[in-house]
C-alpha cells in the first residue's frame, strides 16, 4: 500500500518548537504552494505540515521564512473538534525534508515580502482498498462528485503492538472520474490515486482545514458495487485483515 505526499514551496514563517506529552519535540510548518486551479491560473495554497523530533529541529534550524523547501510524507485523516464542530480535515505528516534554498530563521521581517518562487509542487499518490461504495452526489450547481476512502498500510510497525497500522484518507473526485468511480468500484476494490492538498475554509468561523483532491483513478483489483464478496484463500494476510476490520476503524488514530 502506499500513502505518499510531496510538496516544494515556501515557508511563510520561521517555526518554532515545542514539546509534547512524551517530551517529542514537533512543529507546525506553514508551506505556501502554487496549484493551478480550473481555471488554468495559479492558486496560492498555504498547506500545515506536522514535524517531528530532528525533522522539526533541523528544519527549524535552517530554513527561515522565505526559504524553499521540499516535504516528502503522508497523509492522515482528523476530525477537530472547533466550538461545537465536527470538522474533517486531513493532516500531513513530513518525514523528510529538503532544502532547496534556505533563509536563516529571524532574517526576514514581518513587512519584508517574501521572494516569489517560480517552482511549486503539491502531489499526492495513494494505493489502497476502498472501505465502502461510493456514492456520486451533485453539488448545487450540478457539478458530480463522489468522496471515497481508502485504507492504506502503513510502512512502519507500531511499537506498543507491534503490527502495521493503517490510515483511512479520504478524497474528493470530481466529474468523470467521480463518475466512473462510483459506476465501477465498489467495497474492497485496490485503487491507486493521484491528486494534491486543497485548503478550503471548512467553519462559518474561518477555520481553514484541507482535504485531498483526486485528479486521476486507476483499479488495480476491482470489485463491483453493491455485491457481497467472499475473501479468497490466495489473499495475504495483510489484505484479509484489511477487509475484516475495516468497518471497525476508528479515524482518529494514534500518530
Amino acid at each position: 500500500m502506499l500513502n505518499q505526499v510531496i510538496l516544494m514551496g515556501t515557508v511563510k514563517e520561521d517555526l518554532v518548537l515545542r514539546d509534547r506529552a512524551g517530551n517529542r519535540t514537533f512543529s507546525v510548518l506553514e508551506l505556501e504552494v502554487n496549484q493551478k486551479s480550473e481555471t488554468g491560473e495559479l492558486e496560492k495554497e498555504t498547506l500545515h505540515i506536522s514535524l517531528w523530533e530532528a525533522t522539526a529541529k533541523n528544519t527549524a534550524r535552517y530554513a527561515g521564512k522565505g526559504s524553499t523547501i521540499m516535504i516528502r510524507g503522508r497523509v492522515v485523516n482528523r476530525v477537530l473538534d472547533y466550538f461545537d464542530e465536527g470538522i474533517r480535515t486531513v493532516g500531513i505528516i513530513g518525514e523528510h525534508v529538503s532544502f532547496i534554498q534556505t533563509k536563516t530563521p529571524g532574517t526576514i521581517n514581518q513587512t519584508d515580502d517574501i521572494e516569489e518562487k517560480a517552482h511549486s509542487v503539491n502531489q499526492v499518490s495513494l494505493i489502497g482498498r476502498t472501505v465502502r461504495d461510493v456514492e456520486l452526489q451533485k453539488n448545487p450547481e450540478g457539478r458530480a462528485y463522489a468522496d471515497v476512502t481508502i485504507a492504506t498500510t502503513r510502512s512502519f510497525k507500531n511499537k506498543a503492538t507491534e503490527t502495521y497500522d493503517a490510515d483511512f484518507i479520504r478524497v474528493k473526485l470530481w466529474d468523470l472520474e467521480a463518475e466512473s468511480v462510483a459506476k465501477n468500484v465498489g467495497k474492497g476494490s485496490a485503487i491507486s490515486i493521484q491528486g494534491y492538498i486543497k485548503s478550503k475554509t471548512a467553519s462559518s468561523l474561518g477555520m481553514i482545514a484541507m482535504n485531498v483532491v483526486g485528479d486521476k483513478v486507476a483499479t488495480l483489483q476491482l470489485k463491483a458495487p453493491q455485491k457481497e464478496h467472499q475473501i479468497s484463500n490466495d489473499q495475504n494476510e495483510t489484505d484479509v485483515k484489511e477487509l475484516v476490520n475495516i468497518r471497525d476503524a476508528q479515524m482518529n488514530l494514534d500518530l
